[in-house]
C-alpha cells in the first residue's frame, strides 16, 4: 500500500527520476520524478541551452551557424552601401539586412576613407569574423562666399572666403580690381574694390568654368579715433569693428595695455597685457556671467568663474599641466536641478582625461552643509571608459562605478567636500574592436571594473557568463572586498546570500537571462510591475518566477530584446550581454 506523503505523517519523499526530455538550443528541456512511497510526481526544468555560434565571412556577407550535432540554426547578415557625393563630413551609407533568426545582435558598422572623393569602404564585425564592402564618393558642386568686406584703414587685412561643402583640399584665388587692373595685391587705401574669387584647385569639388567668380566690393573706410593722452598719461584709441563691436585700447605709461570690446548682444571682453606678459582676460555675458583667465609668464594659469546665480570656481594649472578645480553650488542651484530631476552643470572649464592617475584632474565640490547633489563635470573628448575617481581623506582612490558620461562631460554625485579625479580608465581587448555590438558595454563595465577581461587585452565577449561571475560582479559593484574568501566567488556569494539576491546553489551553471534579471530585480528591492509582456513572441515561455523581474528589466530599458525583438529568457547569458544590460541597470539607477 501506498503511502501519501504529507507533513502531517511525517513521510519524506524519495524521488526517483523516471523520464527526462534533454534541452536543446532554443526549448527547455524537462526531467520527471516519482515518488516511491506515494507516486506523487514532480518535474523540473532544463534551461534551454542557447546556441553555440561560429561566424565565417563570405564577400559582404557574414553567415552564424550553431555548432551543436543537433541544431541546424543558419542565419546571415549582409552588409550593402550605396555611393555618396562629397559633404565635407563621414559618408555613412552602408545599411545591413539580417536573415531571419540571426541571433548575431545588431552590427555596428564601421568606415574607412568616408569623407573625401573616391574608393570608401563599409565593415561589420562580430567575433573573429568580420565583412565589408566598397562604395564610391563623387565630387560635389560648391557655392563660394566672401567675407571680412568691409573694412578701416590701418588695419586691413585680406578678403576671407569660405567652400561650402568646406574641403581642405581646395584652393581659392582672390583679386581686387585697383586702377582698373585685376591684382591679388590687398589694397589699403580708403576706398571701395571690387572683389572677385574662385576656386581653382580640389580634389572634391566640380571646379566652375575660368571665367566663372563669385564676386564682391571691399569697403575701407578712414579708420574713426579719439582720445589721446590723458591727464594721467593714458592713450585711448577707439575703433569700431566690422561685426559692429567697438573696442577701446588704453595704453598706460607703465606699459600695460588694456583692450575692452563691447559687442551689440551685450557681450564685453577685456584683455590686458602687463610689460611684464601677464595676461588677463575677462568676459562678461549678457546675464552678467563672468571668465576670468590669467596667464602667468612662468607657464602657470588660473581661471575664475563667477555666475549671476551665485554658483563660481576657480582653475588652476601649474607649468606642468596639472589641473585642480574648486567649485562652489549655492543652496538654491543645488535644490532647483534636483526638483527638476537634472544635474548641475558646474561652471568651469572642460578638463581632460588620462590614464596616468597622477596627471589626472581634480575637481572639489562646496555645497551646503550636510547635502549631496548630481552634477556634471564638464570633459574634452569623454569616452565609455572615462570615470570619476573618489579621492578619500586617507588618500586612497575609488572608482564611482555609477558614474556616467554624457555627450559633454560625466555625471556623478557628490557629497560636500568631496574630491574626484577624472580618469580615462577605458580598457582595449583585441576580441572587442571598435565595431562590435557590444564595445561601448564592454569598455563602461571594465573601466567601472565592475568585470575584468579574460586576460589584460582579451574580453571574451560571447563566453557564458556563470552564476558565481554573476554574484560577484553585483557584490564588486555595491562595495564588498570580493578578494576575500577561500574561492574567487565566495565573497560575493555570501553577500548575495544574506541580501535575498540569489539562493547562492549552482554557482558554477551558466546564467540565464530571466536569472540574470531577477537578481537585478532584487537588487533593484524588488520594484512592482505591472506583468504585460504581450509584446514579445516567447512571453509565455518566461518562468512564472521571472514574470514580474523581466517586466521591471523591459520596462526600464534594460532588456531590449535579441532575435527579433524576443526575451530568450533561458537563453545563455554571455560576457557581452551581460556588460550590456549592466550598463543599462547602472544608468537607470542613476537617473
Amino acid at each position: 500500500m501506498k503511502i501519501w506523503c504529507s507533513w502531517e505523517n511525517g513521510c519524506d519523499h524519495q524521488w526517483t527520476e523516471v523520464s527526462r526530455t534533454e534541452a536543446t538550443c532554443t526549448t527547455d528541456g524537462e526531467i520527471t520524478y516519482v515518488c516511491s512511497k506515494c507516486d506523487e510526481t514532480k518535474t523540473k526544468p532544463i534551461p534551454a541551452l542557447g546556441h553555440d555560434l561560429t561566424y565565417t565571412v563570405s564577400g559582404s556577407a557574414i553567415t552564424e551557424d550553431c555548432q551543436r550535432e543537433d541544431c541546424t540554426h543558419t542565419a546571415t547578415a549582409t552588409l550593402s552601401a550605396a555611393d555618396g557625393t562629397y559633404t565635407g563630413q563621414a559618408i555613412e551609407n552602408a545599411t545591413v539586412t539580417y536573415s531571419e533568426g540571426w541571433a548575431g545582435g545588431d552590427l555596428a558598422i564601421s568606415y574607412s576613407n568616408n569623407i573625401n572623393v573616391g574608393q570608401a569602404t563599409a565593415s561589420i564585425a562580430v567575433g573573429e569574423a568580420s565583412a565589408s564592402v566598397t562604395f564610391q564618393i563623387a565630387k560635389a558642386a560648391y557655392t563660394l562666399n566672401l567675407g571680412n568686406l568691409s573694412q578701416t584703414s590701418g588695419n586691413v587685412s585680406a578678403v576671407t572666403w569660405t567652400v561650402s561643402p568646406a574641403d581642405a583640399t581646395a584652393k581659392v584665388t582672390v583679386e581686387y580690381q585697383v586702377g582698373g587692373q585685376w591684382t591679388d595685391q590687398l589694397p589699403a587705401a580708403v576706398g571701395s574694390y571690387p572683389v572677385r574669387a574662385r576656386v581653382t584647385k580640389s580634389d572634391n569639388l566640380i571646379l566652375a568654368d575660368e571665367d566663372a567668380y563669385t564676386t564682391g566690393t571691399l569697403t575701407i573706410t578712414q579708420r574713426s579715433s579719439e582720445g589721446g593722452s590723458s591727464g594721467s598719461g593714458n592713450k585711448t584709441e577707439v575703433e569700431k569693428n566690422p561685426d559692429g563691436s567697438t573696442t577701446t585700447t588704453v595704453t598706460k605709461p607703465n606699459g600695460t595695455v588694456t583692450e575692452t570690446t563691447k559687442y551689440p548682444d551685450g557681450t564685453q571682453k577685456v584683455v590686458e597685457t602687463k610689460k611684464d606678459g601677464t595676461v588677463t582676460t575677462t568676459t562678461t555675458d549678457k546675464t552678467g556671467n563672468k571668465t576670468e583667465v590669467v596667464e602667468s609668464t612662468d607657464g602657470t594659469t588660473q581661471t575664475t568663474v563667477t555666475n549671476d546665480d551665485g554658483s563660481s570656481s576657480v582653475t588652476r594649472m601649474d607649468k606642468n599641466g596639472n589641473v585642480e578645480v574648486q567649485v562652489k553650488l549655492p543652496a538654491d542651484v543645488v535644490e532647483d536641478a534636483a526638483q527638476k530631476g537634472q544635474a548641475v552643470a558646474l561652471p568651469m572649464p572642460s578638463v581632460s582625461a588620462s590614464s596616468e592617475r597622477d596627471e589626472d584632474p581634480t575637481v572639489t565640490v562646496d555645497l551646503p552643509r550636510n547635502t549631496t547633489a548630481k552634477v556634471e563635470i564638464p570633459v574634452e573628448d569623454v569616452t565609455p571608459g572615462t570615470v570619476a575617481v573618489l579621492v578619500k581623506a586617507d588618500g586612497t582612490e575609488e572608482i564611482i562605478k555609477t558614474s556616467l558620461t554624457t555627450g559633454s562631460g560625466v555625471t556623478v554625485t557628490l557629497s560636500d567636500g568631496d574630491t574626484v579625479k577624472i580618469v580615462d580608465n577605458s580598457r582595449y581587448f583585441v576580441n572587442v574592436p571598435d565595431a562590435h555590438w557590444a564595445s561601448e558595454a564592454v569598455d563602461f563595465a571594465a573601466s567601472r571594473e565592475l568585470f575584468a577581461g579574460t586576460s589584460d587585452t582579451t574580453f571574451a565577449p560571447e563566453v557564458a557568463m556563470s552564476r558565481a561571475m554573476i554574484v560577484t560582479v553585483l557584490a564588486r559593484f555595491e562595495g564588498v572586498d570580493t578578494a576575500a574568501g577561500s574561492t574567487w566567488y565566495e565573497a560575493g556569494q555570501q553577500w548575495a546570500v544574506e541580501k535575498g539576491i540569489s539562493d547562492g546553489t549552482s554557482l558554477d551553471q551558466n546564467l540565464t537571462r530571466e536569472q540574470l534579471v531577477t537578481m537585478l530585480w532584487r537588487y533593484a528591492g524588488s520594484p512592482e510591475r505591472e506583468e504585460n509582456l504581450d509584446g514579445y513572441p516567447d512571453c509565455d515561455s518566461v518562468s512564472s518566477w521571472a514574470v514580474e523581474a523581466m517586466a521591471w528589466a523591459v520596462d526600464s530599458g534594460i532588456i531590449t530584446g535579441v532575435d527579433g525583438r524576443a526575451l530568450a529568457p533561458q537563453g545563455v547569458a554571455s560576457r557581452a550581454q551581460v556588460a550590456a544590460i549592466l550598463m543599462r541597470f547602472v544608468e537607470s539607477r542613476a537617473q
